[in-house]
This record gives structure tokens, sequence and C-alpha cells, in this order.
């Protein structure tokens, strides 16, 4: 099975690698922990009563001597696991999502990232997990999934798209992986037969573009197994210009 490296770097993604020691922080004048103190006044205005004591007894000049205190945050990162549990995903493709999934788990924890986990089947989507760094509540939602009915795959990167929006600026990295067999047959706007592919296209292009401006990278895993591969998967990271992956073994 091919998993992606959460941190890995590709030409539609931002992810970056670092080991389980290696930190990413955010120098930050509001809040976080104390670092260092500086003699510029920093957005808190929060004094660092020490530093200000012994500047003052060095300078003796108290106006010049204020010293305001500077935080580190860490810079988080955000994972939106997108799980198309539509009744052509079959228990098979869930079982090789869920034990991806979990992979990944296991590497967001080491890194204390926040992931989330939506689903989309018949003709909504829904969040099933919302951000959180708990493993435990991650994989309740992920034994809990339901399979079966149609594929509205446009909802579900619409409630993708909105869960990490909300996330706002608190979370550095925002990306959304996700596990699909590629086919979806449900468009957000109601069409007849005949245009529901060419809607459905636009309304994913359309998408697309959303997630570009709020700066979320989108991962495609295909979930399809080697012999019953199909383009499907592919045609549609190119329509959401994402990366496209292959979770499955064989």
């Amino acid at each position: 099975m091919r998993l992606p490296d959460l941190k890995a770097t590709s030409k539609h993604s931002s992810f970056e690698k670092k080991s389980s020691g290696q930190k990413r922080r955010q120098i930050s004048e509001h809040a976080g922990r104390h670092i260092r103190s500086v003699s510029f006044q920093t957005a808190s205005k929060r004094v660092a009563v020490a530093a200000t004591v012994r500047a003052m007894l060095m300078m003796y000049r108290s106006s010049d001597a204020f010293r305001y205190k500077l935080f580190s945050r860490k810079q988080g990162a955000l994972f939106v696991f997108l799980i198309d549990t539509s009744g052509s995903m079959a228990r098979h493709r869930i079982s090789i999502a869920k034990r991806a999934i979990l992979d990944l788990l296991r590497q967001s924890y080491v890194n204390r990232d926040s992931v989330a986990i939506v689903t989309f089947r018949g003709e909504t989507a829904s969040v099933a997990l919302p951000p959180s760094r708990s493993i435990l509540r991650a994989r309740r939602a992920i034994d809990s999934l339901v399979v079966g009915g149609s594929t509205p795959l446009s909802a579900g990167l619409l409630c993708g798209l909105e869960l990490l929006q909300r996330a706002g600026a608190k979370e550095a990295h925002k990306s959304l992986i996700l596990f699909t067999d590629g086919r979806a047959n449900v468009p957000l706007q109601p069409s007849s037969s005949a245009d529901r592919s060419a809607v459905i296209a636009a309304e994913l292009k359309h998408l697309a573009a959303r997630f570009r401006k709020a700066r979320a990278n989108i991962v495609v895993a295909d979930t399809q197994r080697k012999f019953e591969r199909t383009e499907e998967p592919k045609r549609l990271a190119e329509l959401l210009t994402a990366q496209l992956i292959n979770v499955s073994e064989s």
C-alpha cells in the first residue's frame, strides 16, 4: 500500500516532511509560550516584568527600559478525511480506506496535527468527526461508517471545504484527503440524466477553484484494487487539480 507522508510535497500540495522530534512553531505577539522579550511593543502589550526590571537597573531610564513578551505557538495542520461511503465503494473498499486512514492517523497523532472526518452517501454529506486530536474518537468514527446509496461527491467536497474554512487561520496547513473509487453520480443541483456528468464536472472544477482560494490541498486516494482499476479516479484528480495516490494493496 502506497501511502502519502502527511508532509510530502507535490505539485499541487504543500505537505512538508518533518520528524517526530521536530516542531513547527510560529512567532506570535498575542499568545502561546513566552520565548523571549523584545524592546518593541507587541500587539498583546504584555510587559515582561523581569526583563523590564533588569533593563531599568542597567539603563536607569524607565522610558527605554520596557520590554514586552513575544510568544511562540505550534503551527497546526488540519487534515480532513473525506470518505465516499456510497454503495459503489463496497465493503472491501471501505476496509482499504479504513486501514489507510488509521495509518495516517498514527502519523498525525505523532505530529500533533488535527484531523476531521466527513462522509457522503445518498444525497448528502455530514461531518462524522469535527477537527480533533483524539485518535480514539477518530477510530470510533471510522468504525461506525455505514455504506450504501448514491455518490454525492460535490456535496462531500463542499462539506469538507466549509469545515476547512471554519478552521480559518488557526491551522497553517489545510488539506483534504478524498477516499473514493471516483464514481460521482449526484450533482448539487437537480439535473436531467443526460447532462448530469457535465454538471458534476463543472461543479468539481468550481469547487477546486474554491479550495485553491482557501489555500487548501486535495489528495485523491484511489481505493480500487489493481484488477478492477478504471480511469475515473485519475479523471477526478485532474478535475480537482489534486494529487492522486492508490491505497489498495492489490
